[in-house]
């Protein structure tokens, strides 16, 4: 008999939130944030995918004093050749993809268009099936996590707003 092997199917996030190229960087980091995620397919009109984008490239981007996250679009800041696989794909070839290139997010294809995305979050999900020996269900939902900062102790209480700079605002949320 043999042994199963998981694919990405098995894991990935399906129907994944894109952005269009057109939208800004303040608007995708404002979607980012309300989804309660860090990665975003980037479609066109007929949603084929032309790229990704991360908080991370947006934090890049924001770091540039010139660039202004309210008149900066995302095709200006995102990945345009994104990691892709299909659902079919063995779920240890992408898993090693993702380890070699130190990505976070590989986007699930059917044809051109976006079908899901398998991120670190989805891996660690795969990770925790494989322990406990079955599938099992996402720890949270996105809307489980409130949207506001967690409070650190450590930390003094800072109120930082976009106006104080598109970077700080990203550090704020995490």
């Amino acid at each position: 008999m043999d042994q199963y092997k998981p694919v990405v199917r098995d894991f990935m996030t399906p129907a994944p939130v894109t952005v269009s190229e057109e939208l800004t960087l303040s608007d995708a980091l404002d979607r980012m944030y309300s989804e309660q995620i860090r990665h975003l397919p980037v479609v066109r009109a007929d949603r084929a995918i032309v790229g990704t984008i991360s908080t991370r490239d947006i934090s890049i981007a924001a770091s540039v004093r010139e660039l202004d996250p309210d008149t900066t679009l995302v095709k200006d800041a995102m990945t345009r050749v994104p990691y892709t696989c299909d659902a079919a794909s063995p779920l240890a070839d992408v898993a090693t993809l993702m380890e070699r290139e130190r990505v976070g997010s590989i986007i699930v294809m059917e044809g051109a268009r976006p079908a899901g995305i398998f991120t670190t979050t989805d891996a660690l999900r795969a990770l925790r099936s494989v322990l406990v020996g079955a599938l099992v269900e996402p720890a949270r939902t996105p809307t489980e996590v409130p949207l506001s900062p967690p409070v650190h102790p450590s930390r003094p209480s800072v109120r930082v707003t976009r106006n104080s700079g598109m970077v700080s605002w990203f550090l704020t949320r995490l």
